[in-house]
């Protein structure tokens, strides 16, 4: 999923070397060009090359989706132009223009669902939660069996506030879709955050890693459960060094590990944890490596008294 662009399903709560093959999000990026400019069958090709690429890449699969049905006869060619015109556009910051070609894909084919849920995928990147809302359920109403409009709803409320319909929602997608990770981890946000069970957020999360090993913010939310709930220190240490090892660009989680290290006594490993987020970390995070220097002296100085 492309929670920074517009996409083909709405916002997830929440972060080298010789040749590489081109990765799933520029294939996506490709295919979305190609399908903008009508060029289906080449558009459908480079989302099929996303989904070998990386075969959990949602957003992927539901362009797809539309390309194949376009293709089939099942909506018109230019309802498809439409709403990939609208993640163009939207992208590029016209949402006037996003909200036209949404509305033209909509009148053009309004017994297909994926076209309500695309256009509310554009009312909630600008907020518009109600109107997301609405169309989410438009689209269940045209095709309950679709798992993505229950997780585009369920996101809502859960950016509104109304978690019993948010964790109704995503398990309604978890039961047309258990393949579904996103759902398994937005379900485990929502249970840790707003009704503190953790042991159903932990539940969750491990089902969501069995789908996706490589699921790096479903690691870093067990952790700090491990850490700061459970004060199961070990486990916690393991998914932050799972999640640095999926992505070393998170050096934030470095400081994660240091409390961990200070919280059971083992001071050197804190300080070469406070050492390697220091080393790594980007000049607008300053002031965060200068508390990190300090809590290293104290460290010392602790360590010279005793």
């Amino acid at each position: 999923m492309k929670s920074s662009k517009i996409g083909l399903c709405a916002l997830c709560l929440l972060m080298i070397g010789g040749v590489q093959a081109e990765s799933a999000e520029a294939l996506y990026d490709r295919g979305v060009e190609h399908a903008a400019q009508g060029r289906l069958q080449e558009a459908g090709d480079a989302f099929a090359q996303a989904l070998q690429a990386d075969p959990h890449d949602f957003s992927s699969a539901t362009a797809l989706e539309i390309v194949e049905d376009a293709t089939s006869g099942e909506i018109r060619e230019a309802t498809a132009v439409h709403l990939f015109k609208a993640f163009v556009v939207g992208n590029e910051g016209d949402w006037d223009q996003a909200m036209a070609e949404a509305d033209e894909a909509v009148a053009g084919d309004p017994g297909y669902g994926k076209a309500w849920s695309s256009r509310g995928n554009i009312h909630a990147l600008q907020e518009r939660h109600e109107q997301a809302i609405a169309d989410y359920s438009k689209a269940i109403e045209l095709d309950p069996q679709d798992a993505e409009p229950y997780q585009s709803r369920a996101a809502m409320h859960t950016l509104t506030g109304n978690y019993d319909p948010a964790i109704a929602d995503f398990t309604r997608a978890l039961e047309r879709n258990p393949k579904f990770a996103m759902s398994w981890f937005d379900r485990g946000v929502v249970y840790a955050n707003s009704k503190k069970d953790y042991d159903r957020a932990l539940s969750d999360f491990d089902e969501a890693l069995k789908i996706d090993p490589a699921f790096e913010e479903v690691y870093l939310n067990r952790g700090l459960i491990h850490a700061y709930v459970k004060h199961d220190y070990a486990r916690a240490v393991a998914d932050f060094d799972k999640v640095l090892e999926i992505n070393p660009e998170l050096v934030a989680v470095h400081l994660n590990k240091a409390n961990v290290y200070e919280q059971t006594g083992r001071m050197e490993e804190a300080i070469n944890a406070y050492e390697a987020y220091i080393e790594l970390a980007p000049p607008e995070e300053a002031a965060t490596v200068e508390e990190a220097r300090q809590r290293i002296d104290v460290l010392k100085n602790q360590g010279s008294t005793e």
